[in-house]
């Protein structure tokens, strides 16, 4: 009970140092060695002291490269409070044609990686708007069962793209789930923060129409 009472108290001292290096970065040091000198046990004073400089390098690094993005114009912040410690959220900027030509050839090198799949289901680019594949199939094929595949399309094709996956599915020893939405159907269950489809955006590649998804997801951050 006593160890965890001094952790806590250390913790404590952790968060006042970090928050006045946010307030005064110049003076932090010697913030530092005042709120820290109490400590009894010179290992509790060493994790407190390392555990600040990683947290204060890292942060000072992650700001060096929302810099140079804002620099290049490849994000934006939107300011959320006022002063040194007001935050700001970082936005895509959507207004710059290289970063969008930038994701897809990323997405693209990403689907390339799936060859597999991409040759499996390669009906689906022409009746689709996007189409994500999801899951454990990305990271142990040979292990899983299932194949999960979520489609972005218009609604007269939903057929035509069920007709497709029950063909491909004759192929396949592993089962296909798959899952149809039109866009603005998506586009809502997002806006929701449906955990299992951000996870899917998060975590699965965009196997077809890559080109599409950067527009979609473009329309998704002007609603926020």
């Amino acid at each position: 009970m006593a160890k965890f009472y001094k952790r806590r108290i250390v913790r404590e001292k952790v968060l006042q140092i970090l928050y006045a290096y946010e307030l005064n970065q110049e003076s932090h040091s010697i913030t530092k060695e005042e709120i820290l000198k109490d400590i009894e046990y010179e290992n509790d004073k060493n994790f407190a002291e390392d555990l600040i400089n990683r947290i204060i390098l890292n942060k000072e690094k992650l700001d060096e490269k929302i810099k140079n993005l804002k620099e290049e114009k490849l994000i934006t912040l939107i300011p959320l409070g006022k002063g040194k410690t007001g935050v700001s959220v970082v936005r895509l900027n959507w207004d710059n044609i290289i970063l969008k030509k930038a994701l897809e050839l990323y997405l693209i090198e990403e689907s390339e990686q799936q060859e597999r799949w991409k040759f499996n289901f390669s009906e689906l680019e022409e009746i689709t708007n996007f189409s994500i594949i999801y899951g454990s199939i990305l990271k142990s094929a040979e292990k899983t069962n299932d194949i999960d595949v979520i489609n972005i399309a218009k609604r007269k094709d939903f057929i035509k793209i069920q007709n497709t996956l029950d063909k491909a599915q004759k192929t396949q020893a592993k089962k296909i789930h798959t899952i149809n939405f039109t866009s603005e159907e998506f586009k809502q269950e997002l806006i929701k923060e449906n955990k299992a489809f951000i996870d899917a955006l998060k975590k699965g590649v965009i196997l077809f129409g890559q080109e599409n998804f950067i527009k979609f997801m473009e329309q998704i951050q002007s609603k926020k």
